[in-house]
């Protein structure tokens, strides 16, 4: 019995597609999903070291920073003064602002850190905006520039006597009572 030529042709083919078939099915789709997994895996660790050389920049930048920090620290600490500077005191205890009326000045203890102290110096008076701006400004102006470490403002409303009570421009000024906290810095530990 022999075959048509068409129908050996049709069988050919058709196991041609089954062979094709069974190939991607057990061989090439396995081999695909692999290497997929091998690229994504190889996409993530590209990531992984890219973020770690950003971090290694990053890091030797901070550390660049650390080192300039360090050494402005330690200029800073030499030229802080051996004692509290008598020209600082007298501007403290003179105030010498005409809106300015100095009600305390009180000497805390001082606080001591590994190579400098801290001497804080709580300082209360009566101004308005302008007195305070004055005398904020004048603070910067010190050779020992202090920081201030607390501030209390309260706000107490008076009212100017000079003009007429009828006037409906009476000016209404407030004097502002200020309590703040000073801090000198010394160069050296006190024994």
């Amino acid at each position: 019995m022999k075959i048509p030529n068409k129908k050996l042709l049709f069988y050919f083919v058709l196991f041609v597609l089954l062979a094709f078939s069974l190939y991607l099915h057990f061989f090439l789709d396995p081999t695909l999903k692999e290497t997929h997994m091998i690229l994504r895996d190889i996409s993530v660790i590209q990531n992984s070291a890219r973020i770690a050389e950003n971090k290694k920049i990053e890091l030797k930048s901070i550390l660049e920073d650390r080192d300039q920090l360090q050494i402005t620290i330690l200029e800073k600490k030499l030229k802080l003064p051996e004692q509290l500077d008598s020209h600082d005191l007298i501007y403290l205890l003179d105030a010498n602002s005409s809106r300015l009326e100095r009600h305390s000045i009180i000497f805390l203890d001082p606080i001591l850190r590994q190579d400098f102290r801290v001497i804080p110096v709580r300082f209360s008076f009566s101004t308005d905006n302008y007195g305070l701006s004055e005398f904020l400004s004048g603070l910067e102006k010190l050779q020992n520039r202090p920081t201030i470490s607390y501030m209390q403002i309260s706000a107490a409303k008076t009212e100017n006597n000079d003009l007429n009570k009828i006037d409906k421009n009476t000016k209404i000024r407030y004097n502002l009572e200020v309590e703040m906290t000073l801090n000198f810095f010394v160069r050296g530990i006190e024994e």
